[in-house]
């Protein structure tokens, strides 16, 4: 076969190919492929990409079979068009199941849902047809991107079930000689979340090994009535590499009138996850074994994060002959890093903060308690850590 592609193009040639032995298709990622002439075209990740104007042969290799496909490189003109626009949101509204046997979510596409982005561009201009469309690097269906006004269109299916959190997306157009190169930030949202049932359906580990990826934003208030998240038996891994290692984004929403438990917000919270923009309202805790976020926290971020204790929650409460006293925050944590935190308990003496374990290697960035006075901060702490402010003047 020949092909005829724009310098610079990423291509995979892999997708043109179907390649059967002994009856049998064969995984094309299992394709081995060289080129003639690596001044022409290379493979990068995966991809083939033209380095200069002319042709070569690739030879994609499979247990003794070749395919030779003769390569052209043309030279056209780029125009780079690039956003500096903050991410914009991209609702990719996946459905997730739980798979019991596999203990894992298995989440699908919605291949009804479109999303879009905007460019500041030449009122009118032609830019042509949509060529190629990339994330962070990866080559998109782009069939599924049409552009019209300096807006361009999309099925967010085009992004899959394995993409979340802020990406670059870079989207080319041809026109004539000269290709367009759209380049933005997007912020694909596995799921947004708007009622307590959905956040524990979204947020919660369900048995141990059990891993929550993705990325989940708020969009409204959510009141508790006093009652806690519905979260499972407490999921033991101290090391924190499973349960809950995705993105809680609650854009500044608040969960009102929540109720501490032993399990907290999300029983597991494990490396590389992050709670964020979100108040904790009116807190009830009643017993020293419960907690606000979670029952084990380990090398997580906690950011921007105001928690409001109720009148009535005993912050106080501990049994001294029980090692199970809880801190407010979580019972145990590890390197856990906290910015932008307020508590607020005016007048109240906290017995624990954060945990009961001597996480030295906790970090805080404005980390502000009001409270009459605090015991112990991790612990058997009681000198508050750098980034940390106590300040017993609050009031109610």
């Amino acid at each position: 076969d020949h092909y005829e592609y724009l310098i610079g193009k990423p291509f995979a040639p892999s997708e043109n190919i179907l390649l059967y032995l002994d009856g049998e298709k064969v995984d094309l990622k299992l394709l081995q492929w060289t080129i003639e002439d690596e001044g022409v075209a290379k493979f990068e990740e995966g991809v083939m990409v033209a380095v200069s104007e002319g042709s070569t042969m690739a030879t994609a290799s499979y247990e003794g079979i070749e395919i030779k496909i003769l390569v052209t490189a043309q030279v056209y003109e780029r125009v780079e068009i690039k956003s500096d626009a903050p991410a914009t949101d991209v609702n990719l509204d996946l459905s997730a199941t739980y798979d019991t046997a596999e203990n894992k979510t298995v989440f699908s596409v919605n291949e009804t849902a479109t999303a879009s982005v905007t460019f500041e561009v030449e009122s009118g201009k032609d830019y042509g047809e949509v060529m190629t469309a990339m994330l962070n690097g990866s080559l998109l269906d782009e069939s599924k991107f049409s552009y019209a006004n300096g807006t361009f269109t999309f099925n967010t299916s085009a992004f899959g079930t394995n993409n979340y959190g802020e990406k670059t997306l870079v989207i080319e157009m041809l026109k004539g000689e000269t290709v367009y190169k759209f380049e933005t930030k997007v912020l694909l949202i596995t799921k947004v979340l708007s009622s307590k049932i959905e956040l524990e359906e979204s947020l919660v580990v369900k048995k141990a090994g059990h891993m929550v990826y993705g990325y989940y934003v708020l969009d409204q208030d959510v009141d508790f009535e006093g009652q806690a998240m519905n979260t499972t038996p407490w999921v033991n891994d101290w090391a924190h590499k499973q349960g809950f290692v995705a993105t809680f984004d609650g854009r500044g929403h608040k969960l009102l009138n929540y109720k501490a438990s032993e399990n907290g917000f999300i029983a597991q919270v494990s490396e590389g996850a992050v709670i964020k923009n979100i108040t904790f309202d009116g807190v009830l805790r009643e017993t020293h074994k419960e907690v606000v976020i979670a029952k084990g926290m380990g090398y997580a971020t906690v950011e921007n994060v105001t928690i409001n204790f109720a009148d009535s929650a005993d912050l106080t409460a501990w049994v001294a002959s029980d090692t199970y006293s809880a801190g407010l925050i979580a019972l145990g944590t590890n390197t856990c890093k906290y910015v932008n935190l307020t508590i607020n308990a005016p007048g109240k003496t906290i017995y624990k903060v954060f945990t009961r374990e001597n996480d030295t290697k906790a970090t805080y960035e404005n980390v502000v308690i009001n409270a009459g006075a605090v015991n112990f901060y991790y612990g058997e702490v009681s000198i508050a850590p750098t980034g940390v402010t106590l300040n017993t003047g609050a009031t109610a």
